[in-house]
């Protein structure tokens, strides 16, 4: 969980920032943005950066894969 997420999404949005990922546990500190920016901006919860790379980066899905299996013990 981060802090300040109502002001990063602000800032964010200020800069042009059209998709935005947040920790999952942050959800319910979405309700403190302003709808206006929800509706303009995507903003995706997600579990963890793994996630959020495969999202961003549908092409390399594999190779993100791959490279978590390789990371199992």
């Amino acid at each position: 969980k981060i802090g300040g997420l109502r002001d990063k999404i602000l800032a964010a949005a200020r800069h042009g920032v059209k998709r935005c990922f947040v920790p999952k546990a942050n959800e319910a500190d979405l309700e403190d943005v302003p709808e206006e920016i929800k509706r303009t901006m995507e903003i995706i919860p997600v579990e963890n950066r793994w996630q959020a790379l495969m999202i961003a980066y549908p092409e390399d899905r594999e190779i993100i894969d791959e490279y978590l299996n390789s990371r199992s013990p």
